[in-house]
């Protein structure tokens, strides 16, 4: 194997074990805010589940000489 690439390797894997030996969680109030991040998010995801539910509970509800004439007509 070629001494570079070791290097290289040792250099790139070196400096990410600082980082993976950090104890606790970090200091500040930036779990208030990915709270509430959180929560806009699955506001969204679950309006959008309810919108996609309805539509396909929509679909069901069709009788199938409704969906032949919306087809022939398109």
């Amino acid at each position: 194997m070629d001494k570079t690439i070791v290097k290289a390797s040792v250099l790139v894997l070196g400096g990410t074990s600082p980082a993976l030996a950090s104890s606790g969680i970090a200091e500040g109030f930036g779990g208030v805010f990915l709270w509430i991040f959180c929560g806009y998010c699955s506001i969204i995801v679950v309006a959008q589940a309810c919108a996609a539910i309805s539509s396909l509970m929509g679909q069901a509800r069709k009788e199938p000489e409704q969906e032949a004439v919306d087809s022939q007509e398109a």
